[in-house]
């Protein structure tokens, strides 16, 4: 099962870094996005989504920007998608365009505790017989 967690920066692209803050992830494959992001990247990024059984995004605004630029079109695709059944989180304050609010319940959660939850192992389901 492929679980794909993207760490998506908003800013000026002066402000974007490389990597994300959470560390090892050994359960998830973590992608960086911003919206400077080139069509290389986007088709990367909507090719691990295409894989993915289980999605997370998370988003840092740096600073003001203009745009979503072309992680518009992947967040649509995210929106879209029928296996995938995103999360998101946001690292502080998030201002995203409207469209994008109505579609998707951003969490306010620091790196700590999202790191926390991705960590837990997949519990059974409750009514799962017990393992022989």
């Amino acid at each position: 099962m492929t679980k794909a967690l993207f760490y998506i920066q908003l800013g000026a692209r002066e402000q974007i870094g490389f990597g994300h803050p959470f560390g090892p992830l050994p359960a998830w494959q973590v992608y960086d996005l911003d919206n400077h992001a080139d069509a290389t990247t986007l088709k990367y990024a909507s090719r691990l989504l295409g894989e993915a059984e289980e999605v997370v995004l998370v988003f840092n605004q740096l600073g003001p920007y203009e745009s979503l630029g072309g992680v518009t079109g992947f967040l649509e695709s995210v929106m879209r998608s029928k296996k995938a059944n995103p999360t998101a989180y946001s690292l502080g304050q998030v201002t995203l365009p409207v469209l994008v609010n109505k579609r998707f319940s951003v969490q306010e959660k620091d790196i700590k505790s999202i790191k926390a939850l991705l960590d837990k192992p997949l519990e059974p389901p409750q009514d799962a017989p017990p393992a022989s």
